[in-house]
């Protein structure tokens, strides 16, 4: 990631197109299916369903659970994992009632990610305010669930806002709505502050593309760039070898079904960047002894 994207919606984008038209129309359904529930007022026994009793009547405690429900497919594909995604949706009968949809969802990230997911501190803006909480779930206490959180409302962004097309997340989570969590979690004025600090760091350092840094400083040089064909944060990256060839600025996408971030799903024999990157380093180093 090189861009620093402030409302990121090419994420469901990405995430959508990569795993294909029928599981994300199940996907969106699923989450139109909640959304209808909040609007008729049985929103908190969504919740209970997902074990996220904690965002029951707490300030963001509708946007909060509206992250986590999308945050959770999403990463399944992030991964490396979108046939677990697929497959599940796939378990649907034919015309699913809005309450089978949703306990479909609510059951594949119990089974995924264990029961505390929705419930943990990273997706409770309470939480993460409070510095000293305790919190359910993988990322425990506020001070761990909160440096991501922090980087992103610092200065990074990264926030996934539901786009206008191929949304797979509640329409509730507007740019708006984010840059509230943001002021709620680490104090009024850091969302303002934040979009300052954003534009700032892409000019600094170039944005979609480090050749064109302001740092004062010697261009971005000998780096190679490795992306990975369903990672959403592939569109946060360069999207080719940045010349002039001095520059030594390279890059390999892996393309495959299920290859992940980081490369997380990709299979043992697709090693052509792995070998590209190795001798391009090789290179690197060999220039400068």
């Amino acid at each position: 990631m090189v861009n620093a994207i402030p409302d990121f919606t090419r994420f469901d984008a990405h995430v959508a197109d990569a795993i294909g038209e029928p599981c994300a129309a199940a996907l969106r359904a699923a989450q139109a299916a909640i959304d209808a529930k909040f609007d008729a007022g049985e929103g908190d026994q969504v919740k209970r369903l997902f074990n996220a009793s904690n965002l029951v009547r707490t300030p963001l405690g509708d946007e909060d659970f509206m992250y986590a429900v999308a945050d959770g497919p999403a990463m399944l594909d992030q991964y490396g994992q979108k046939a677990e995604l697929c497959s599940a949706l796939a378990t649907l009968p034919a015309k699913p009632s809005a309450d089978q949809r949703i306990a479909n969802l609510a059951g594949l990230i119990s089974q995924h990610y264990g029961d505390g997911f929705a419930g943990q501190c990273f997706y409770d803006t309470t939480c993460i305010a409070n510095a000293t909480a305790t919190g359910k779930g993988g990322l425990g206490t506020a001070t761990n669930a909160r440096s991501w959180r922090w980087q992103k409302c610092s200065e990074l962004a990264y926030l996934q806002s539901a786009p206008s097309k191929s949304s797979l997340r509640s329409s509730r989570l507007t740019f708006a709505a984010l840059l509230a969590q943001c002021d709620a979690a680490f104090g009024a004025g850091t969302s303002t502050a934040m979009l300052l600090r954003n534009k700032k760091f892409n000019t600094e350092y170039g944005g979609p593309d480090p050749r064109k840094s302001t740092l004062p400083v010697a261009a971005a040089t000998s780096i190679f760039y490795l992306d990975f064909s369903d990672d959403p944060w592939a569109e946060a990256s360069v999207t080719e070898p940045l010349g002039p060839a001095s520059l030594r600025l390279d890059y390999c996408m892996t393309t495959c079904a299920g290859c992940g971030h980081c490369g997380a799903g990709v299979p043992e024999n697709l090693t052509r960047c792995d070998k590209a990157a190795d001798a391009f380093v090789q290179t690197v180093l060999d220039n400068v002894r």
